[in-house]
């Protein structure tokens, strides 16, 4: 499945610099199969990270295994495990969720967001599908959930769900939580301006259909 992506919700963070609300929350990515005709979930990971994000729009979401950090002016993928940096072109502009069609409303972890439709278009897709929802804060630029769910060739439906808990708004992480970690490989890519940033991983992100 080849995914649209909502460039820097970095799921997450979604205002435009300069009128960003920091937050720091915790981030918890289910994978589950649901199993053909019996439509039993088999649970595949459980994965759990934290989100920072800084009032200058700053963004690191960091897990165990790996990261993402978006600055003003720089996005790094983060691989702790093997201790390298990779720069990536920075997201062109940023979504901002005001005006995108509502199908609804729901509550996150005490937060009054809207559902939106997520969509992704696979290799023989003419256009996107939906392929799950999102409840996102229009007040506070932020994604507090996203539930999608892709259909595989053997017949299950890859399940996923990202969701945001122990939401802090108005908290301004540390500063040295964006600082680049120290003793990391650090490719250069001089062909950065060429390049469009790549899908994320996950839960990061599909495309925010615009209805």
């Amino acid at each position: 499945m080849i995914s649209r992506l909502c460039l820097i919700s970095l799921a997450l963070s979604c205002a435009a610099f300069a009128e960003t609300v920091p937050v720091i929350a915790k981030i918890t990515m289910t994978n589950q199969v649901v199993m053909g005709k019996s439509q039993r979930a088999v649970p595949v990971s459980i994965t759990e990270g934290m989100l920072y994000r800084a009032s200058d729009g700053s963004t690191l979401r960091q897990f165990k295994d790996r990261g993402e950090l978006a600055t003003p002016h720089k996005f790094y993928e983060l691989d702790y495990y093997g201790q390298r940096i990779l720069e990536l072109p920075h997201p062109q502009g940023v979504e901002n969720y005001r005006g995108m069609k509502s199908l609804g409303e729901d509550t996150v972890a005490g937060i009054r967001c809207k559902l939106i439709a997520v969509e992704a278009q696979g290799p023989t897709d003419v256009s996107p599908k939906q392929v799950g929802t999102a409840c996102v804060s229009e007040e506070y630029g932020l994604m507090l959930r996203q539930d999608t769910s892709y259909p595989r060739k053997d017949g299950t439906v890859a399940h996923s769900i990202m969701e945001l808990s122990n939401v802090q708004l108005h908290t301004e992480p540390d500063a040295s939580v964006f600082a680049l970690p120290a003793g990391f490989s650090h490719p250069v890519n001089t062909d950065l301006h060429q390049k469009q940033a790549p899908p994320r991983r996950g839960a990061f992100l599909p495309h925010i259909a615009k209805r």
